[in-house]
């Protein structure tokens, strides 16, 4: 499947479970346009991280390259978010990454 496909699906089962109409950044948390998303592994490919709908999240173009490898907790707590994606109680109230 192609990238832009994957990350069409993502986006609209992001919006669909939040009820929304823009996905959430999954670094910082703001809106994402859909035109303007970017898909981001939750853990990096070059970190062992696959391709698989469990590993993927939505971002802005500019979050996704200021996170580089870095851990994801990492930058989520330096935005001022829960550390753990998709944790039940998290300000994003996803309860699953890639839903």
């Amino acid at each position: 499947m192609k990238r832009q496909k994957i990350r069409a699906l993502i986006y609209a089962r992001i919006c669909k479970r939040l009820k929304v109409k823009q996905a959430p950044c999954v670094v910082c948390g703001k809106p994402v346009p859909k035109k303007k998303a970017t898909l981001e592994h939750i853990k990096p490919v070059s970190a062992g991280g696959g391709w698989d709908p469990g590993n993927l999240a939505i971002s802005h173009q500019p979050c996704n390259v200021w996170r580089g490898v870095r851990p994801l907790s990492q930058v989520r707590v330096e935005n001022g978010l829960p550390p753990h994606w998709g944790k039940k109680g998290g300000k994003d109230g996803i309860e699953g990454a890639g839903l």
